[in-house]
């Protein structure tokens, strides 16, 4: 809540929203103001640049689209809990005879590999290949090794038990491990089966077991193998459909936002043309549209449709009706009784719908709907606005950075040396052709004409040297080897001698540079700060300070000229919007304060993010 406006039991219809935490890429302050503290307000004033919230918008759920995909890989491996108990059933059958006569040690082993095959139901082996589990794919061979030896080698009614430890480790590591380990596993059964019945009885059931073990552990690796092969490509086509329903997702928003933006980028008429669609399906007696300079940190009115507004707004000045729309984060609030829950934005107003605009998680701007009589704005009008908002916010920050494109393009760049060429030289141009008409009147009286022709020369020289600077001006620029501090020490000196009645300070405390980008656009800010203050502010002083370090930079410019009026029109306010949009561009900070015959002082300061100080 904005200071100077206090809480108020407001009947506003209000929807629920989440929270956001402030992710500024830079922090900016201004030399009133305090520094912004954690919860992003300065003396308790909402400060927009450290409320960020993104667009709430809804899109095509890629999740319902796809598949859910297995939490482990338990959910991947073929169970093999049914290996294991039909091994152990096939040898319970096979040690019948055995157990009949003596459970030592057949029925030990008998329960103890049931033990362990109910363990490994619920908690099966992992199929992954790494040194542990490994380790744990060993172990679990080594018990049916050791059953397999302690009754009877290849005549042990257990013998199968190692088919499912072989098929784990064909599955889990592939069918070279598989192979070593059942090898290991196979030849000691087999040396000691040998040993104890001879090769000639025993060479046909070692053989035979060894094939069996040696054909599992192939068909088990191989099908590990190709089962990798499948998840990978299963993979692939998984990710194909996540792009290609995102892509569907966001041109679906994108058709939707489409059908109702504006089609120009002209700021004027996205105003324009956004603002009559609203009056037609709200019929409100005034319509404010505040856009936020985030340079300066003010609120500019852009339309005031029913009523007459100059007024600027700071944070602290805003009304509170808006200050409780910016809370909202982009849903409408509806007020039916500004009298107790104002006041409003135009005067005499007794209700009102107001919402702010967002856009790329910026705030941009805030309208306000506001009638004279109450009752007149229903919740079915703020619904409406609800509707319209999102996209009257994107027309007008697409037309925002349209603007901002075509004042650094060649437009721009020709308005400005027109500019140029008529303030210096169109004026003095003129003055020589009244004194050339002049002098052919007083030569055509017989008057001299000599003193006058000779004052002329000089003029004309005058003339020539105006334009040689102006074009000098214009080539004028920060390079690689030449940073701003000697671009603006060379350009004050120039300012020094065509302008003698301006005492011109200078003042360089720079140990670092910045990027060659962002010195430019300081440096372009500079000249037009300094060009308007030599031409219309009429100073007697002009100081130009300029600071940079690793932690940032700051540009001041400040002049005891006859300053102005914020908001008044001025000769050079195209010059001051780009002055903004420039400071905007690099994410600084562009402070203008000027009073009537109180001067004016330009500061433009950026600080270093990965630093995090202050210059």
């Amino acid at each position: 809540m904005l200071v100077g406006a206090p809480e108020r039991k407001a009947r506003a219809t209000r929807k629920p929203r989440e929270a956001d935490a402030p992710t500024p890429s830079l922090v900016v302050e201004r030399e009133p103001l305090q520094r912004p503290v954690a919860s992003g307000t300065v003396h308790g004033v909402v400060d927009p640049t450290q409320v960020r919230p993104g667009l709430q918008r809804s899109s095509v759920s890629v999740d319902k689209m796809l598949p859910r995909q297995p939490s482990s890989q338990h959910d991947q491996a073929p169970p093999l809990a049914p290996f294991r108990w039909g091994a152990l059933i096939i040898g319970l059958v096979g040690a019948s005879d055995r157990l009949a006569n003596d459970i030592w040690p057949t029925g030990v082993i008998l329960v103890a590999l049931a033990v362990y095959s109910t363990f490994t139901t619920f908690r099966p082996v992992p199929y992954r290949d790494d040194r542990a589990n490994r380790a744990i794919i060993g172990f679990d061979a080594l018990i049916h090794l050791g059953a397999v030896l302690f009754t009877d080698d290849w005549s042990s009614p257990f013998a199968f038990t190692l088919i499912p430890s072989t098929l784990l480790a064909g599955f889990a590591c592939g069918p070279v491990y598989a192979f070593q380990l059942m090898g290991a596993c196979a030849s000691l059964v087999s040396m000691r089966f040998l040993t104890i019945n001879g090769i000639g009885d025993g060479w046909r059931a070692s053989a035979a077991w060894c094939g069996v073990l040696s054909l599992v552990a192939l068909t088990s690796g191989l099908s590990r193998r190709v089962s990798v092969e499948s998840a990978k490509q299963q993979q692939l086509a998984l990710d194909r459909v996540s792009s290609l329903a995102e892509a569907n997702g966001l041109l679906y928003e994108l058709h939707k936002v489409a059908q109702k933006m504006p089609a120009s980028l002209d700021l004027d008429d996205v105003l324009d043309s956004s603002l009559k669609q609203l009056r037609e399906m709200i019929d409100a007696d005034t319509i404010t549209v505040l856009l936020y300079s985030e340079p300066d940190q003010q609120w500019e009115p852009v339309r005031a449709i029913g009523y007459k507004t100059d007024n600027v707004y700071t944070p602290d000045t805003l009304p509170p009706p808006l200050s409780q729309a910016i809370e909202e984060h982009g849903s409408s609030i509806w007020l039916e009784d500004l009298v107790s829950q104002g006041p409003g934005v135009a005067q005499g107003m007794r209700c009102g719908l107001y919402a702010s605009l967002w856009t790329r998680g910026s705030l941009i701007g805030v309208v306000a709907l506001e009638c004279r009589k109450p009752g007149r704005l229903t919740e079915t009008h703020r619904v409406l606005l609800n509707g319209v908002t999102e996209p009257f916010g994107i027309a007008i920050d697409n037309a925002r950075l349209f603007r901002r494109l075509r004042s650094i393009g060649a437009d721009e760049e020709r308005a400005r040396i027109a500019r140029e060429l008529h303030d210096r030289v169109g004026n003095a141009l003129a003055m020589v052709g009244f004194e050339v008409d002049r002098v052919s009147n007083a030569a055509t009286r017989g008057q001299p004409v000599v003193d006058d022709l000779h004052g002329l020369r000089e003029q004309i020289k005058g003339v020539v040297g105006d334009v040689r600077e102006t074009l000098y001006d214009l080539r004028t620029d920060v390079s690689a080897d030449r940073d701003i501090g000697s671009t603006l020490e060379g350009f004050l000196v120039r300012v020094r001698t065509r302008s003698p009645s301006i005492q011109v300070d200078y003042v360089n405390n720079s140990t670092s540079r910045l990027p060659i980008l962002q010195e430019r656009e300081i440096w372009q800010i500079a000249r037009e700060s300094i060009t308007n203050a030599e031409r219309h502010a009429e100073p007697s002083r002009l100081l130009v300070e300029w600071h940079c370090s690793a932690a940032g930079a700051q540009l001041a410019i400040r002049d005891n000229g006859k300053g102005f009026k914020k908001g008044a029109g001025r000769q050079d306010s195209y010059g001051l919007v780009g002055m903004r949009e420039r400071a905007a561009s690099m994410g600084a900070l562009f402070d203008l304060t000027s009073e009537p015959g109180a001067g004016t002082a330009v500061i433009v300061r950026l600080i270093n993010v990965d630093r995090g100080e202050e210059s």
